[in-house]
């Protein structure tokens, strides 16, 4: 069974990091727009500095995001052909 000991709790874990995947995109995404809300009336240099690394971070949080999004989608293909071996197997 491709070394998968419980197929629900792995398919459990797969909805776990789409809906992780979905929550860290909406945080950053509400984060980014309120901090160039508020940084609008607001420009100093530690300010300036704080905007570029939190949009890099942003950025790479927006790749994990993906990556879990797809790696969830990959867990769901593979239980569900686990799924239809198990059946033929019985």
């Amino acid at each position: 069974d491709a070394g998968v000991k419980n197929i629900d709790q792995l398919r459990q874990f797969g909805r776990n990091l789409k809906i992780a995947s979905g929550n860290l995109t909406n945080l950053f995404g509400k984060l980014n727009m309120q901090m160039h809300a508020v940084c609008e009336g607001w420009n100093d240099a530690q300010n300036q500095k704080f905007m570029v690394e939190f949009e890099k971070r942003c950025h790479e949080i927006q790749q994990l995001s993906n990556e879990m999004q797809n790696y969830s989608e990959f867990i769901d293909k593979t239980c569900n052909i686990l799924d239809q071996y198990k059946s033929l197997r019985h």
